[in-house]
């Protein structure tokens, strides 16, 4: 009998030191090569950096209480933002359909991502800034309601950052609205239950059915144009009604019971059925159900998704570190640089006749095919880093001061994803290039044309 227990003994030991390796060194490795090898590793590095820094805060402020307390059952929290899960539920199966051309460390990233946000998030304005709110409002109806309000306030405010990344105004202040209303929402389940494990899951997993439908894409969605007036009034419709419905969920909760219990630190009391708010609640559910929605995106959107390419000849991939190049024919000569400004400029050196083509750049390359130069820049400013693109015939060539402007009103924005550095690929049996870009996630991406853009497969 007790060499039976040194046996099972030992394997218990060798299964537990196993899952001690597992955790603290294979899984760390391939969590590192998933993060920074495809899309979302970089926002969850942020959005880690500022969990933790919350987390830190609230010990500082005496807090902490927030990840322990626990009023009610985690799924009591969860079935109280029923509102908030159903449309969830609704956004995620429509984007399952997704999943299968999403690669599966992107779709750990945007797990990792999503839970991060709403750990954060929730930490921040339910855990940390509510709960002071109420401390100096008061535990009374008018000092919870004020609290939640405010707490919902600054949490849909803080969404008017996105407007940085390029989302027009129309598409900020409608988030921001809509954000005020579900923190409202999470603060009242928040209130109630005293469980901030149940808004963090609720948030989560929001976010992450959203995001789901833009994982696919190398770069995601683009504002184009302007909205058309259906989209907008569809787009202002769905939100009151959004709005309306996470409201009087909130409110639902916010019940004179629950007040009075969470005062004396008890467990609510069965609470009376407010048939008024549920009709409504119900009214609303159906209102957003309606397929009014405008067809299609109306040409207002449009979300980059790339063919992969494969090249079956031998290649190489080269980047150049060249500062100046030359177009010419038998005619023109014309040089193309980077002056000392750090400015992209055309240079005749027979007139000296010199016109700026962009700003601030800090790589170009110009590479030649079938007659033709092919210019790739990399424009840096403080927001964003754009790849610029030109065609140049050289058949066409000129020194004439028109044809100077004319070249710089052909240059285009190419939509491409975070570029890291521009290069070109050069077939070494055709003798022919093409400019590429480099991610930073170390994906290439050859650039065949303004309209024909490819990712490299099997990068060497």
């Amino acid at each position: 009998m007790k060499k039976k227990n040194i046996v099972f003994f030992f394997i218990e030991m060798l299964v537990l030191a196993f899952t001690v390796l597992l955790i603290t060194d294979i899984i760390p490795v391939l969590l590192t090569g998933s993060l920074f090898k495809n899309k979302y590793g970089y926002e969850f590095i942020a959005e880690l950096i500022m969990l933790f820094i919350i987390v830190i805060v609230l010990f500082l402020y005496r807090n902490s209480y927030v990840f322990t307390q626990k009023k009610e059952k985690f799924i009591n929290g969860v079935k109280n933002g029923g509102a908030l899960l159903i449309i969830g539920l609704i956004i995620f199966v429509q984007n399952l359909s997704r999943i299968p051309y999403i690669g599966f460390g992107t779709l750990i990233n945007l797990f990792l991502y999503c839970t991060a946000i709403g750990m954060a998030e929730e930490f921040l304005c339910r855990g940390w800034i509510q709960n002071e709110f109420i401390e100096r409002f008061g535990k009374d109806k008018k000092g919870v309601f004020e609290s939640i309000i405010l707490s919902a306030f600054i949490f849909g405010v803080m969404h008017f950052t996105n407007l940085l990344g390029g989302q027009t105004l129309l598409e900020t202040f409608l988030q921001v609205i809509q954000a005020t209303s579900s923190g409202f929402l999470f603060g009242a389940i928040y209130y109630k239950t005293g469980n901030i494990w149940s808004t963090v899951f609720l948030h989560s997993f929001y976010d992450f059915a959203i995001m789901l439908g833009e994982a696919e894409y190398v770069r995601d969605c683009t504002t184009l144009a302007s909205p058309s007036l259906a989209l907008t009034l569809y787009g202002y419709y769905s939100s009151l009604v959004i709005i309306a419905l996470y409201t009087l969920s909130g409110i639902k909760l916010l019940s004179k019971e629950t007040i009075e219990s969470r005062i004396n630190e008890e467990l609510p009391k069965k609470e009376k059925s407010n048939k008024k708010i549920n009709i409504a609640i119900i009214i609303l559910f159906v209102l957003m159900l309606l397929p009014i929605s405008p067809s299609a995106n109306e040409e207002y959107t449009t979300c980059y998704y790339y063919e992969d390419y494969e090249i079956k000849e031998e290649y190489e991939i080269r980047y150049s570190s060249k500062k100046d190049y030359i177009l010419s024919n038998d005619e023109v000569t014309i040089n193309i640089g980077i002056d000392h400004n750090n400015s992209l400029y055309l240079l005749n050196p027979t007139t000296g006749q010199k016109e700026i083509l962009i700003d601030y750049v800090n790589d170009f390359i110009v590479v030649e095919n079938d007659n033709k130069f092919i210019l790739l820049a990399k424009e840096i400013d403080l927001i964003d880093t754009r790849v610029i693109y030109l065609e140049i015939n050289e058949e066409s060539l000129s020194n004439a001061e028109e044809y100077f402007s004319e070249l710089k009103l052909n240059m285009i924005e190419l939509m491409t994803p975070d570029v890291e550095e521009i290069g070109y690929i050069h077939l070494l049996n055709k003798e022919k290039n093409y400019p590429l870009i480099r991610t930073d996630l170390d994906d290439i991406y050859i650039v065949k044309d303004k309209d024909n853009i490819e990712k490299l497969k099997d990068a060497k």
